[in-house]
């Protein structure tokens, strides 16, 4: 089984509304892969907004999800999502997160904000299946 993780190293500020900033990443060779990702975002301030993410290489979108913050400060959504990959050459896929209404204090998290058990929060694995 060839299995691989990669996690953020840090936390990747949503700045910019509408934009999709990059979360970590997995270069995958041609064949068959079960992909995961989970991307946990905290905003800080109290405006409303929706939250995105996808599974990617850049090209095409292989999953997707959304969410939405009500206005409270310090809440916080958690995004997962599953695809089936089959690459016909090496590729890198990433993770990607954007928010509706951009702002320093919203971040896509690397580690929790409260009670952390390391860099695990926003994270993409992938199982080879053939």
């Amino acid at each position: 089984i060839t299995a691989m993780t990669a996690t953020l190293a840090a936390d990747v500020v949503l700045a910019a509304s509408n934009t999709w900033y990059d979360g970590p990443a997995l270069t995958l060779d041609a064949g068959t892969w079960l992909v995961s990702g989970q991307i946990t975002q905290v905003r800080a301030t109290t405006t409303a907004e929706f939250i995105y993410g996808r599974i990617t290489d850049g090209t095409v979108h292989y999953a997707s999800q959304q969410a939405h913050h009500a206005s409270a400060t310090g809440s916080g959504n958690a995004l997962s999502m599953l695809a089936i990959l089959t690459l016909a050459a090496p590729a890198t896929v990433k993770l990607q997160c954007a928010t509706s209404a951009g702002n320093a204090v919203s971040a896509m998290k690397a580690a929790l904000s409260n009670n952390g058990s390391g860099n695990n929060a926003t994270q993409i694995n992938a199982i080879r299946l053939a």
